[in-house]
């Protein structure tokens, strides 16, 4: 039996280990909603925290950022904004270089959701005796895929016909196309 083990590169790969990782706090991740942190302004935060490789604070470039998320220069910027008005960053002008980027308000919201919140235990499926592996979940798989294709023939004079090729006969090889 394969003992648990928590190293980084253990559970995804030395090869994506080499590049790193960003530690991000999971209270971030579930209270996201309560917090009103945006989608887009989660990525920046990301992209941010990438770059928080100390206690000290971070300060990637903006065209960094944005070429990293493929987001515009422009929407960084107005997520930062964003983020600071809602009291969870603090932007630090420097003169002639990067801004420098605060995590000190976030932490203290996270601090205070942390004293009336009980984490979650880890839930763990037990597998059935008669199973050797976990059930696995349809929409993320290549059996799911090969499945979907086998359910889109259908059978007409006890012959099979694949659907491109109904198509094709409904559609005059436009297959269903304008």
């Amino acid at each position: 039996m394969k003992q648990n083990t928590y190293n980084f590169t253990d559970k995804w790969s030395p090869e994506i280990g080499k590049w790193g990782h960003t530690p991000v706090p999971n209270l971030l991740v579930t209270h996201q909603r309560e917090l009103g942190i945006s989608n887009g302004e989660l990525a920046v935060l990301l992209g941010l925290l990438m770059f928080m490789w100390s206690t000290n604070n971070p300060f990637p470039a903006v065209s960094t950022l944005a070429s990293h998320s493929g987001m515009a220069s422009k929407t960084i910027r107005r997520h930062i904004r964003s983020l600071e008005a809602k009291g969870l960053i603090r932007r630090k002008y420097r003169k002639a270089i990067t801004n420098e980027y605060d995590f000190g308000p976030l932490k203290s919201r996270l601090h205070s959701i942390a004293k009336v919140s009980t984490p979650p235990t880890q839930k763990r499926t037990p597998l059935h005796p008669q199973m050797s592996r976990r059930p696995y979940s349809e929409l993320d798989t290549e059996e799911y895929e090969a499945n979907k294709t086998k359910r889109k023939r259908q059978t007409y004079n006890s012959e099979t016909t694949h659907i491109s090729k109904l198509l094709e006969e409904r559609f005059g090889g436009r297959n269903g196309r304008n």
